[in-house]
């Protein structure tokens, strides 16, 4: 019976990566909603879309960014990096003067999101895919 009680314990510690005792799998759920509200946001055209299309889609990424952070203790340096750059990336659009201008801003700053998430997803692991 002991070695069966040992066995459990190491395979339930061996998931807690990407869970938590309370909501199984918080953390993964919480980082896939993010990878698709970047996925959108870097498919925003500010130019068909508008500007609304643009400023919505950063509040959900920043929302989903806040999220993720409360649910990812071990990552917060990673999960700050890719605040960090959606924030810096939204004040470059915010200090766009024209639609152009603001489609220029997502582009040349969508980069520096996709690299913070990427260190984020590689420091996560493959735990949640």
């Amino acid at each position: 019976m002991r070695p069966l009680v040992s066995l459990l314990i190491v395979a339930a510690l061996a998931g807690s990566a990407c869970s938590s005792d309370d909501e199984p799998n918080t953390f993964c759920e919480n980082r896939a909603e993010l990878d698709g509200a970047i996925q959108d946001l870097r498919d925003v055209n500010v130019l068909d879309d508008g500007v609304e299309a643009l400023d919505t889609q950063l509040e959900v990424v920043i929302s989903d960014v806040d999220t993720l952070r409360d649910s990812a203790a071990e990552l917060q340096p990673e999960v700050d990096a890719v605040k960090s750059s959606v924030e810096s990336l939204r004040s470059s659009i915010d200090g766009a003067d024209s639609v152009a201008d603001k489609a220029t801003a997502l582009t040349a700053g969508i980069t520096a999101v996709q690299d913070a998430w990427q260190a984020l997803t590689d420091a996560s692991g493959a735990d949640c895919d």
